[in-house]
C-alpha cells in the first residue's frame, strides 16, 4: 500500500515524535526488553511523501538520518521547541538523557531517580527550560535546563506509578499527571508545597490511567486513556464528572479490555483526536460539538501500538511504533475511512470504506 510505510528498527519501538522545527522529522526511541542489560536507541528519521501527479496519492518512505547509541532502553522522548536539535530520553534505569540529534552526541545524563524506571518526560512548549518526568516510584521530578544537576521540584501525591505527564499548551505553569492509581491531577509548578490544584476521579470506571493530552486551543479540555479501552474527555474546572466518555478500543466486556496506551490532538486541526492501543489498532476521532466519532483507522501493526504522532508538517499523515519493532507512516487519506453516525432510533450506526491501489471499496 503506497500510503502506508513500514520501516523496521531494533528492537520494540515504546515511542515516537515528530520535531515541530525540521520538516518531516521524526525521533523513535527503543527498548531491548530481551536483552539482559536492557539495550536501547534513540533514531532520527526523515520522512519522503512523493505525491503520484496523476493519481494525486501519496508514496510514502522513511530513512534513517542517525542512530544514537543510548545503552539503556528508552521509554519515551521529547524534542525541545527552543533548543531544535535537542531530544529528551526518558530511561528504564531512572536517568534523563538529552542528546544532539544533529551531532549524534550525548549532550547531558542526570539520574531523576534510583531503582525505578522512567515512563514519560515533557518538555514545557512556552517556558522551554523546564522538563517534567514521571516514574514508577509514584514521583514527579521537575527540572530546569539552567541547572540540570539539580531536582527544582518533587510532585509526590500520587501512590502508584506515573504513566504520563503533560504541559498545557495554552498555560506555562500548569501541567498533567495520571497514574496507575486511577486518578488524573493537575498541578501547578509554582506551588510552594508542590500540591496538585484539582484530582479528576472517574467514578463511574475508575481504573488505572494509561496516557492524556491536552487540547490545543481550549486549555482546560484534557483527554485521558484508561485500561479498559475508553477515552475520557474532561472540563478540567469540573471534577465531578467527565464532559464525555467512548469506548475507543477493544471489547466493552471487561474480560477482554485493551489498554489506550497513547493520545495525542493535533495541533493543525485541534478537534482531531489520535489513539492507539494493545489490540493493535490506530484510530482517529473527531470530537467537535462533545461527541467523539472514528473518522479512521489501520491495523497494520501485528503487536500492540505503544505510540503515536501527528506530522506537523503534513495534518495528513500521522506516525505509530509498536512492540512489534516497527514505526509505521500512513497517510489518513489512505487507510479505513470510517463514517460513524445515529439512525432514526439513535442506534450508533458505522460505515468503512476500505483503501485499495487504484481506489476505494465499501
Amino acid at each position: 500500500m503506497n500510503g502506508v510505510h513500514i520501516q523496521k528498527l531494533e528492537y520494540d519501538v515504546n515511542d515516537v515524535q515528530f520535531s515541530t522545527y525540521y520538516q518531516n522529522v521524526f525521533c523513535c526511541g527503543t527498548f531491548d526488553y530481551n536483552g539482559w542489560f536492557h539495550d536501547g536507541n534513540l533514531y532520527v528519521l526523515r520522512l519522503k511523501n512523493d505525491v503520484n501527479e496523476e493519481s494525486r496519492q501519496n508514496n510514502l518512505s522513511t530513512e534513517i538520518l542517525a542512530k544514537c547509541p543510548n545503552k539503556i532502553g528508552i521509554n519515551a522522548i521529547v524534542w525541545s521547541e527552543k533548543y531544535v536539535s535537542s531530544v529528551a530520553c526518558a530511561n528504564h534505569d531512572g536517568s534523563v538523557t538529552v542528546w544532539d540529534v544533529n551531532k549524534t552526541k550525548r549532550q547531558v545524563t542526570v539520574q531523576a531517580e534510583k531503582g525505578h524506571a522512567l515512563h514519560s518526560i515533557d518538555w514545557n512548549h512556552l517556558d522551554y527550560n523546564y522538563l517534567l518526568c514521571g516514574s514508577a516510584s509514584s514521583r514527579v521530578k521537575l527540572f530546569d535546563l539552567n541547572n540540570f544537576e539539580i531536582i527544582l521540584a518533587t510532585f509526590a501525591e500520587h501512590s502508584r506509578t506515573i504513566n504520563d505527564v503533560k504541559w498545557n499548551n495554552n498555560n506555562r505553569d500548569e501541567f498533567a499527571t495520571v497514574s496507575e492509581d486511577g486518578l488524573c491531577k493537575i498541578w501547578d509548578r509554582r506551588s510552594k508545597t508542590q500540591t496538585s490544584v484539582n484530582t479528576l476521579l472517574d467514578r463511574k470506571q475508575p481504573t488505572a490511567l494509561k496516557c492524556c493530552d491536552w487540547h490545543k486551543r481550549d486549555d482546560w479540555l484534557l483527554a485521558v486513556g484508561n485500561i479498559y479501552d475508553q477515552v475520557v474527555i474532561w472540563d478540567t474546572r469540573n471534577s465531578l464528572q467527565p464532559l464525555t466518555r467512548r469506548y475507543a478500543h477493544g471489547s466493552k466486556s471487561k474480560s477482554n479490555k485493551s489498554s489506550v496506551t497513547d493520545i495525542k490532538f493535533d495541533f493543525k486541526q485541534p478537534d482531531r483526536l489520535m489513539t492507539c492501543a494493545d489490540d493493535r489498532t490506530v484510530r482517529v476521532w473527531n470530537t467537535k460539538g462533545g461527541t467523539i466519532y472514528l473518522t479512521n483507522e489501520h491495523l497494520v501493526h501485528r503487536e500492540k501500538v505503544h505510540a503515536v504522532d501527528w506530522n506537523p508538517h503534513d495534518p495528513d499523515v500521522i506516525c505509530s511504533a509498536s512492540a512489534d519493532g516497527t514505526c509505521v507512516s500512513a497517510s489518513l487519506s489512505q487507510i479505513t475511512q470510517v463514517n460513524e453516525f445515529q439512525d432514526i432510533d439513535g442506534q450508533l450506526k458505522v460505515r468503512r470504506t476500505h483503501y485499495v491501489s487504484g481506489g476505494q471499496n465499501v
